[in-house]
């Protein structure tokens, strides 16, 4: 288990559990999203970046968002390939989690940044995703 009170609303847990094993979700590192270019597979996400997809889905009416997403949707390429590295506050809140930097995971025995999972240590969505399952 992780050593901090790190908390998923369950709904958002199950949600981005299903989304990060669907396959829907090309996994990328770095960014919340990278635009490739490539009409047949147009962007990479991180997890995060899936996790701020869904709340995009679930949140945009509400203008809940923020700076994050405000071109998620671009059609210009040149400002939607720098989508940020974390995602906004308001994302976080509306998944039940802390800050980006308490969200940890325990992975061989250390916790670790669930950013550093994707981006670093190179796990899966499945993985990832196991490991979300069992410890949150």
């Amino acid at each position: 288990m992780t050593t901090d009170n790190t908390t998923m609303r369950p709904e958002v847990k199950a949600s981005l559990l299903e989304a990060l094993r669907s396959g829907e979700y090309v996994q990328g590192d770095s960014r919340l999203r990278t635009n490739t270019g490539n009409p047949a597979c147009p962007h990479h996400y991180c997890c995060l970046g899936v996790l701020t997809d869904l709340a995009r889905k679930d949140a945009d009416e509400r203008h809940l968002l923020g700076k994050v997403t405000k071109y998620w949707d671009s059609s210009d390429i040149e400002r939607s390939l720098r989508i940020d590295v974390y995602p906004d506050v308001a994302v976080m809140e509306w998944a039940g989690l802390g800050s980006v930097n308490d969200f940890k995971l325990t992975y061989h025995n250390k916790n670790r940044r669930v950013t550093e999972l994707n981006d670093k240590v190179k796990l899966t969505f499945d993985q990832i995703a196991d490991l979300i399952e069992e410890q949150l």
